[in-house]
């Protein structure tokens, strides 16, 4: 384990934080891994909860952008932590979206890539179209991003140097003048996605079940 101190946090909207840490010396992750924070409540349970990596690779900090459960006992925990508060994180865990990646575009032929994401699973994005564009340089890659409101779609400059970004929301009602678009991003997806994509989803466990479903019947590879 490894014990890192907050150096900032950052809440966005009513449930939602962005936590940035101190990256530890000897502390070493592929873009997409994920960590385990271990604590304790304040009657001495230990809870062990896994939150994806958002921080880029080559960054002297780690970030996670959580989204806070009502009641929940981890989220209580880190919404009492201030600047200065420590926590246990683990190593990094594979979440194996490099190895799928590399898969569907040396076997299956794939000619883009699409990533879509809900709220804040739109973390792992970050790190990984850094890596997609270091790795296939000219390679198309899109990231659809659904959130209820536009405040929430924090990492739109970080990915938008690295791919195609497009911002769903479907709780906003005045969205003129921005490049958002109003809706849920599986009533579009045929604009996206075709046989020859590779189709990545992130987010709660029904959405991208629904979601995936919805891509494997426009014929896109889904491993």
């Amino acid at each position: 384990m490894f014990s890192v101190e907050v150096i900032d946090k950052q809440y966005i909207g009513k449930n939602k934080i962005l936590l940035k840490f101190n990256k530890p010396k000897g502390f070493e992750y592929a873009p997409g891994d994920y960590v385990f924070f271990e604590a304790k409540t304040k009657e001495n349970e230990k809870i062990i909860r896994a939150y994806s990596i958002a921080s880029f690779t080559h960054e002297d900090f780690l970030l996670f952008y959580i989204t806070l459960v009502p009641a929940g006992k981890m989220s209580q925990v880190l919404q009492r932590l201030v600047v200065g508060d420590t926590i246990n994180i683990s190593e990094a865990r594979q979440a194996s979206y490099v190895d799928k990646i590399k898969k569907a575009v040396s076997d299956y032929k794939v000619t883009q890539i699409v990533l879509a994401a809900a709220g804040t699973g739109v973390a792992p994005f970050c790190p990984l179209v850094a890596w997609i564009r270091e790795e296939y340089k000219d390679f198309p890659v899109v990231v659809l991003h659904q959130t209820s409101y536009s405040n929430e779609q924090v990492f739109r400059k970080d990915i938008e140097k690295h791919a195609n970004y497009v911002g769903f929301v479907t709780r906003e009602t005045d969205i003129s003048g921005s490049k958002l678009r109003k809706g849920r991003i599986q009533d579009a997806l045929s604009e996206f996605v075709n046989s020859r994509t590779y189709f990545l989803a992130v987010g709660p466990f029904d959405w991208v079940s629904s979601i995936l479903d919805k891509a494997r019947g426009i014929g896109a590879a889904t491993i």
